[in-house]
Parts: C-alpha cells; structure tokens; sequence
C-alpha cells in the first residue's frame, strides 16, 4: 500500500548487490499493437510446447511472448539452437536450403493497407547475392506479401519487400562479415521503409495489399526457395508503424537483449547509430526481463 520496500536482517559484504525487478510484457515497453514476440531467450522447445531446447538440439516449436499466441512450428525440416550465439546469448540457426519455421496463426497480423513494422536481430552466412528472409508472411501474389530480408543486389543489403511491386533496399551491405544486425522493415499505408541498426536506409511509395494467409520464420514461403542462412534471434511484428520514442524503446530492446550492439560494431555499436549518445540503451538495466533498481 505504500511505495516504501524495507529490508531486515540483510547483510551484504563489500561488492555484493542485490536487484529489484519486474518483467515487462514487450519489447522496450511498447505493448500496444504488438501481434508477434519471437526470442530466442524465451519459450524455444525442441517438442511441441514441452520440452525446452538445449544447446544443439532442432528446434520443433519457437512460442509467441505476445498474448497472440502466433507461434512457429516444424516437424521435419527444423533449425537447431544454440545457447551461445550472439555475444553469449542464444539463436536459432537455420541452413539456407531446406529449414525454416511456418507460423501456425497469423492472428492480429495487418492486412490490406493497414501498417506494418517488424523488428529482427540476426546474423547472415550467405552469400553476397542471395535473397533470403528472416520473417515473411502474405500471398505469393503481387502486392501481398511483407517480407524482411537480405536483398540479392550484390552486397549483403537489408530490404524491405513487398512481393512483385517494391523493394526498400539499403546499400550498404549490413549483413556482411556475418556480424549480427537490427533490422526494421515497416509499411505505413503509403511508404515502405527500411532500418538497420537504428538508421533509415531506404524508403519506396507503395500502397500493398496485405493478407494474413501464412508466415514463415526463415523464408518467405513455405517453398523453401528463399532460406535464411544464418541465425535468427529475435523477430517482432506490430500492426502500426512505430515511430519517436516507442520505436527507440523497442529497437534498443531487440539489440541490448541479444547484445547485438557490442558485436555487431566494436565500440561503435549498433545501438550507438540507433540513438547517438545513447549507445543503444546500455544505460537500460535489465532489458525485458526487468530494471534493476
């Protein structure tokens, strides 16, 4: 009833500490409009739903932190886990040809003209020519499908792509050197746009068409023509295009909870191009999970 905590008979030696937290219910914070929360740090089970995964084992079932329930499933053709990854925090490795996760409810998820912006932190093997894409969902048909991807124009370039009318292609080549990399793709009803570690790197007018039909983690179809080659960590799905304050929030949050800013960029790290000064919210103690007092 009070916003006092009292303490008695604790005593902490010199360079002892102790941490009061509590555990936010999505990324950075943002919870409104969230319709998808895929970590690799949360509910990754090498069953369906029951057993969780231990380092090396195929992963069958990744489950949604959202109240959705939008999670990923594959019986056969499975990535594997890996508890070590991404600056010592866990991934799912998935091979370029044959793995890739479907999505067993597309609940929430925009359709028609309605905003779109994803959210994903991954790290890329292939080559510098190959389209493959960590998080997809739509109809194989022209103006109905969003994708998030690394975009075959020559370098290891993040896209946006809505199939058969548009890219948002950056040209930098982000996904080079197998470094981990933030990625935003969104749509606001008129633009497509892209984001890497926290910049924009392109933008293209588009009006899509969106269905929720199906969605692939690691592919954008469920032909397996267009596999990710690397390691997925984290994929986020809103059904609004986040922007100011909660678009800082919830990217910070996909980078620091995989350490994405420390590996991905030295010192200057992918957080630190995000937000300045701000070094990608290393100030945030506890990411997700809870702040530290």
């Amino acid at each position: 009833s009070s916003n006092t905590i009292s303490f008695t008979g604790v005593s902490l030696a010199h360079g002892d500490y102790f941490s009061l937290g509590f555990r936010e219910l999505a990324p950075g914070g943002v919870t409104t409009n969230l319709k998808m929360w895929l970590k690799a740090d949360g509910n990754v089970y090498s069953d369906a739903g029951i057993t969780l995964a231990a380092n090396g084992q195929d992963v069958e079932q990744w489950n949604d932190e959202s109240t959705f329930n939008n999670f990923a499933s594959e019986t056969t053709n499975k990535p594997s886990f890996t508890t070590n990854h991404i600056n010592f925090n866990p991934a799912l490795t998935f091979n370029g040809t044959t793995e890739r996760m479907p999505l067993s409810n597309l609940d929430g998820f925009p359709t028609g003209a309605n905003p779109v912006h994803s959210f994903g932190v991954a790290t890329s093997n292939g080559a510098d020519n190959d389209v493959q894409a960590i998080f997809s969902y739509g109809n194989e048909a022209s103006g109905q499908r969003f994708s998030m991807l690394q975009l075959g124009t020559g370098t290891f370039n993040a896209a946006t792509n809505i199939y058969g009318t548009v890219n948002a292609a950056s040209s930098d080549g982000e996904f080079s050197g197998g470094v981990p990399v933030v990625i935003a793709s969104n749509h606001n009803g008129t633009t497509v746009k892209v984001f890497a570690n926290g910049a924009e790197k392109a933008s293209a007018s588009n009006t899509p068409n969106l269905f929720a039909t199906q969605g692939t983690i690691g592919d954008t179809n469920f032909s397996g023509v267009e596999n990710w080659n690397g390691t997925i960590a984290e994929v986020i799905l809103y059904g609004a295009e986040i922007t100011g304050t909660e678009n800082f929030g919830t990217e910070n949050n996909a980078a620091e909870d995989n350490a994405a800013e420390d590996n991905a960029a030295g010192d200057n790290a992918a957080g630190d191009d995000a937000a300045g000064n701000n070094a990608g919210g290393r100030g945030h103690a506890g990411r997700e999970h809870g702040k530290q007092v």
